[in-house]
């Protein structure tokens, strides 16, 4: 059963488009019965902040950020399986960020995967579109998948062999 850890800043290509959306698209859509989808909890403060952001900025209006906020609740309800941030999270997370040199939401992503990994019998794909969020996960033994690559699409055909 694959499982696939998602940090926010390639879940967020599900609900808006920019540049890797539809690897997001294709990993949703054909995903197969065993794959299961995980983000940490810390997900939906960073999706909400995004949104409010985004919305402050005049990126998204009222309505798009309602839409977005939506595709988000419904997934968290529906396709995540969202795992909590406890404080021995936090603990781990603050060792990744020192041994990986990681800010800190990005730490919090990576010792979240770390945590899933220790529990699970089977592979971790971290999905990132940060470079030194995948060149860590990569350092931990992680295959990864950033949705803006250029082979991403390919990349996913091939872990899903």
């Amino acid at each position: 059963m694959p499982l696939y850890d998602l940090d926010t800043s390639a879940l967020l290509k599900r609900y808006r488009t920019e540049k890797g959306t539809e690897v997001l698209d294709a990993l949703f859509s054909n995903r197969t019965r065993d794959e299961l989808f995980i983000t940490s909890h810390f997900t939906a403060v960073e999706v909400e902040s995004t949104a409010a952001r985004a919305l402050k900025g005049r990126v998204l209006n009222k309505k798009a950020r309602a839409v977005l906020l939506g595709l988000f609740a419904d997934d968290l309800e529906n396709l995540l399986v969202v795992l909590p941030v406890s404080t021995v999270l936090l603990s781990e997370a603050a060792a990744v960020a020192r041994k990986y040199s990681l800010r800190a939401s990005d730490a919090l992503h990576l010792a979240t995967a770390l945590r899933a990994k220790q529990a699970s019998a089977t592979d971790i794909v971290f999905v990132a579109s940060d470079k030194e969020l995948i060149d860590a996960a990569a350092d931990a033994a992680f295959p990864a998948l950033n949705p803006e690559s250029e082979v991403a699409l390919a990349t996913l055909l091939e872990l899903r062999q």
